[in-house]
This record gives structure tokens, sequence and C-alpha cells, in this order.
């Protein structure tokens, strides 16, 4: 265990609430123990990120949030994944490299960055400054001794080495055509050398690459970089500022459990999503709660035994609530296992087919594709998920496990421990840029 001092955290997190609120919460605990922690994140964050008492750097600016929410396609995640990049990561790399620059401390300075912090892993290469890699979902880590599942990518475990060797490959030189120019394009112009196997190989930090996410979720692989450690979730969701609606609070308090329903924090274009779970709520004869941050897509008007609501923590909703359906989010998911409660996933895109697969393992929830997305099937999945006992056995055993675990402070003791790393470095390493 390295011995305390000060640091200097830069944390780099871009993406939307799932992908930000985690970093939130380790920000706030690294902040507890004594050390100056920044959050390098999208405009669109700037309240959370300051009212949690941390300090604020925009890589990215409010306007290109919503650019990205405008364009988001639950029918066309190919698509959706262009968006993404094209809004959220790819105006980032430039700008994240120039603010971690301009807030290092020689020999104090860590950064921590999220998968697709492509500015911050430039940081580690020019200046030689410490850095973790965090993955939130364990598609981040590709294997081929047990790949996750990827949407339009068929590699099933027990196929040939051979054959998954060559489909990684593939997948490769098609991540490198996508990624690469404007990643490359910043390398050329710090004179660093050109980024191959950017999503197998580049991505994860030298230094040290975290998985906040359980053995129990997801097993370790052999071939994942050998300087891999698990935690646990890390989940947040700001319900000491945003706390439960008294209309949400009063609509629970009189009746039986509700399910949620919700498409995700950064999809507004999801009507058939809304309009089909009305007809499966009516079907089952239970009460629900939409929750979406964007009020077009809810059928108007609903009925009475359906509330909408723009927002709820779902650390006080979930508890007591009989059931979630949802797009399948790292973050959403971990908040249902541990409230305890079965998941009906819809996915279409990133991490979320890997995500619906591990929890249908695991025996607390099923899945719909978002393109089948019917009413009578969503109340025949969902009428088995609220009946089977099983499932319910299940969930309860994950939720004490998530109870019994302390990955906030696993994961501040990691980011400490690279403090000795800093030091045997020379910041400046490859010249100034």
């Amino acid at each position: 265990m390295t011995q305390w001092r000060f640091m200097n955290i830069l944390i780099v997190a871009i993406g939307s609430h799932g992908d930000v609120n985690p970093f939130i919460k380790i920000g706030i605990a690294l902040r507890k123990r004594g050390h100056e922690v920044t959050l390098l994140t999208n405009s669109y964050f700037k309240d959370s990120v300051q009212d949690a008492g941390l300090n604020f750097v925009a890589v990215g600016t409010i306007e290109e949030y919503n650019k990205m929410v405008e364009e988001v396609d639950l029918k066309n995640p190919t698509q959706t994944t262009k968006v993404v990049m094209r809004y959220l990561y790819f105006p980032s790399i430039k700008r994240t490299y120039e603010s971690i620059k301009a807030l290092l401390i020689p020999g104090e300075t860590v950064v921590v960055g999220i998968t697709m912090a492509f500015g911050a892993r430039m940081v580690r290469e020019k200046l030689d400054v410490p850095m973790i890699t965090c993955h939130l979902a364990p598609v981040s880590l590709p294997s081929i001794v047990r790949p996750a599942r990827m949407d339009g990518v068929w590699m099933p475990y027990w196929m040939p080495k051979f054959y998954k060797e060559i489909l990684w490959r593939l997948i490769d030189k098609a991540a490198d055509l996508f990624l690469g120019p404007p990643i490359n394009k910043m390398l050329n112009m710090l004179e660093l050398p050109p980024a191959k196997s950017i999503i197998r190989n580049w991505i994860h930090s030298p230094d040290k690459v975290i998985g906040l996410f359980p053995s129990w979720f997801a097993e370790p692989q052999p071939d994942w970089p050998k300087n891999t450690e698990l935690t646990n979730f890390i989940c947040f969701d700001e319900a000491s500022r945003n706390p439960m609606p008294a209309k949400l609070e009063a609509f629970i308090g009189h009746g039986e459990p509700t399910v949620v329903f919700t498409a995700g924090t950064a999809v507004k274009n999801a009507a058939t999503f809304f309009k089909e779970s009305v007809k499966a709520c009516e079907r089952l004869n239970v009460r629900g709660v939409f929750l979406s941050r964007y009020k077009d897509p809810i059928p108007n008007p609903l009925p009475d035994t359906i509330l909408y609501c723009e927002y709820a923590p779902f650390s006080k909703l979930l508890p007591l609530s009989s059931a979630l359906v949802h797009h399948g989010g790292i973050g959403t998911c971990a908040q249902a296992l541990s409230a305890g409660i079965p998941q009906l996933l819809t996915p279409f895109g990133m991490d979320q087919h890997d995500n619906s697969s591990r929890l249908i393992k695991l025996g607390v929830g099923d899945e719909i594709s978002m393109k089948k997305y019917k009413s009578s099937i969503v109340a025949k999945k969902l009428g088995i998920l609220l009946a089977d006992e099983d499932v319910h056995a299940s969930c309860k055993k994950i939720a004490d496990k998530m109870k019994n675990s302390d990955p906030l402070s696993h994961v501040c003791q990691i980011i400490e421990d690279q403090v000795d790393h800093g030091e045997s470095m020379q910041y400046g390493h490859g010249g100034a840029a």
C-alpha cells in the first residue's frame, strides 16, 4: 500500500450520464481523501460536477451533446456509434490533451480516463504522465478466449480459436479505419507514432487498467491486459441533488409496485418504445413509471396507471419497484442489480448486447430486440420475470453481493498507488507539444 500524500487527479469522463456519474462519485471519494480532483467532461455536466465539489474543465459543448441526442437512432445502432463518436469523443481529443497539459503538476499528477479518453492516452505517450484506463463494461476488454457479445458480430466462445483470431483481425482493421484518422491526426501533430490495433491494444494504458465491474459479472480472461484489476460497480445518481419528485412518491405510495421503463438518458427518439410499453402495462394490468429527460416521445395522454417523470434517482425508485425495462446501459444494469429487481433489456448498441447476455446468464433478466419491441412480446416476457421465483431469488443473491462490497475504497487505493509510478517517470520525456 502506498503511503498517502497529496495527488493532483485529473479524471476524463466523456459520454452520457451512465458514463460520467460513476466518475463523479470516484472524484468525491478522492477529494474526501485529501486530493485535488478535476473532472474533464462535456459542459452538459458542469452543474453536476461543481455541485459535487469537484473542479470542472469542459472538453465538449452542450450543443455537441444535444446534437448527439437528436441523431441517436434506436433502430440504427451502427449509425448511433458514429454519431456518439462524431459529437462526443472525436472533438474532445485535442481539448483533453491541451487541458491535461495545462493542469499538470510534475510528480503529483495522475490521469484517470474512461475507455474512449483518447486525448488522455496521448498525454501518457507524449508527456509520460501516469494514466489509468477505466472500463465501465466488459465489452471494452477484447478477448479471443471468451469474446464479449458484439452487435453484428457472431463469435461464440466455443468457436475454434483460429476463426476467432481471423474475426478479430477484421474487427481491428474496421475499428482502425473508423477511429484511426482523428486519433492519428493528433498523434502526428504530437510527433508520436500512429496508433494501431486501437481497440484491442492502444486504448489500454500500459500503467494500469481498471474494470469497474466484479468478477462474478465478467470472469477475467487470460488475454486481457496483464495490468487489469477488477473492482465492482460504482453506482451514483445524484439522489441528494435531485430527490424523488413529490408526484412520484405519491404515485408509488398508492398502489402495487410499479414497473419502470426507460430508453436511456441520451435517447430522445423513443416514441415506439413508450407507446408499446403503455400497451404492455395494460395487457399485464400493472402500473408503470416512464422516465425520460425528453417529453416528446411520451404518449399523451397517459392512462392513470402510468406516471411520466423527467428524472428520478434509481437508488430511491428501483428498490420500491417490481421490475425495470431498459436499454441495457451498464450504469442502469448496475442500479437494478443493486436494487434486486428483474430486468427486461432492449439493447441496441455499444456495450448493451453484452451486458444483456451477462444478466441473462446470471438469471436476473431477459431480452427483447428493439426492432421486435411489441406490447405482446413485452407483456409475455415481463409477466414471466415478475412471476418467476427463481429469478427473484437470483436478484436477491446478486443484491446481497453488491451490498457487501466497497468498490470506492478499492478504486481510490489503486489510483493512489500510481503515485510511485509517477515519481519514477520523467515528465515531458517526449518533449513539449
